[in-house]
């Protein structure tokens, strides 16, 4: 890095309400997009983009990378903000991050809604996985993350992570 980036980079950082773009959260899921699945499943109008979620008929695909939710730990209760973090680990070849589908799922009772957030979440996937984070703005209940990868091979592995938000 120059001296004159090195110089606007520390600039940057040092002054106050402006954050480097690395200290940026990087969400799962807009706040608008919350609000918009917390009303379909209240029974309220489905919006654009929001539509009955995808339950899973038998097991899940598994024969490409592993998918783990390293943060938060699964089971137990969690309060917004939270992060989530989630890991790939290879198998037979490589991960194939184009083939990556993120949905973001909000239970309440017998309903279930999802919305596609495959497009804001995939700048922040690497090979290794992401750190990504749901908004202070989550609604209580049953939050479900679903994620489609294949591996080079094109071998699938679905993951479906549940957070009970507080």
């Amino acid at each position: 890095m120059g001296k004159w980036a090195a110089a606007c980079l520390s600039l940057l950082v040092t002054i106050p309400g402006v954050a480097a773009e690395s200290d940026a959260r990087a969400l799962i899921v807009t706040s608008e997009q919350l609000r918009a699945l917390s009303t379909a499943v209240g029974g309220g109008p489905v919006g654009a983009g929001i539509k009955p979620a995808v339950t899973s008929r038998g097991s899940l695909a598994d024969s490409g990378p592993r998918i783990t939710m390293v943060k938060p730990a699964q089971g137990g209760p969690v309060a917004p903000p939270l992060e989530v973090e989630l890991a790939f680990q290879p198998r037979r070849a490589a991960v194939d991050l184009a083939s990556l589908r993120v949905w973001y799922v909000l239970k309440k009772g017998s309903l279930e809604f999802e919305i596609d957030v495959t497009e804001q979440a995939r700048k922040h996937f690497t090979l290794q996985g992401a750190k990504l984070w749901v908004p202070d703005s989550a609604p209580r209940g049953t939050h479900v993350i679903r994620l489609l990868v294949k591996d080079e091979e094109g071998q699938p592995t679905e993951g479906r992570f549940s957070l009970e938000v507080l």
